[in-house]
């Protein structure tokens, strides 16, 4: 009986991993996706990597750009400054639109609130984005088919 309990006999590997008879084969880590700073163009772990929007002049619209530590600062700053500036409710709504794609919802837009409360509350947005207490995360990888 003691043969056969040694045998099949419950064990823990170092990770924690559960086994009969021996030790688990460890489980892999998932390896952390890598992005690209559209500002400087260097490739980095996405936990490195600040989402942000940012004006397009081709598309004339806000699009998301990944920044990495040393360039997002800049860019948000560029992008507060536009905001500031606009004075057509087109351009405000641009931005509203932008942060709506990614599930921030501003009251004020949706309400239809006039252009300058809207843009009071954008900018309220991207002091909170520069300042961490809003992070806007890039979504869920899925496999092409």
């Amino acid at each position: 009986m003691r043969f056969f309990n040694r045998l099949f006999k419950r064990t823990k590997s170092k990770e924690g991993n559960e086994a009969q008879g021996g030790t688990a084969a460890p489980i892999p880590q998932e390896r952390e996706r890598q992005v690209f700073c559209s500002g400087c163009f260097t490739v980095l772990p996405e936990s490195n990597i600040h989402l942000i929007p940012c004006y397009n002049d081709t598309l004339r619209n806000y699009v998301t750009t990944y920044r990495c530590e040393s360039c997002w600062l800049d860019g948000i700053d560029e992008t507060r400054e536009r905001i500031e500036l606009a004075e057509s409710s087109s351009d405000i709504e641009l931005a509203a639109e932008f942060f709506k794609r990614h599930a921030v919802f501003i009251h004020e837009y949706l309400r239809g609130d006039p252009p300058e409360d809207v843009k009071r509350a954008l900018l309220r947005l991207i002091d909170l984005l520069k300042t961490g207490g809003l992070k806007l995360r890039i979504g869920k990888t899925e496999q092409m088919q």
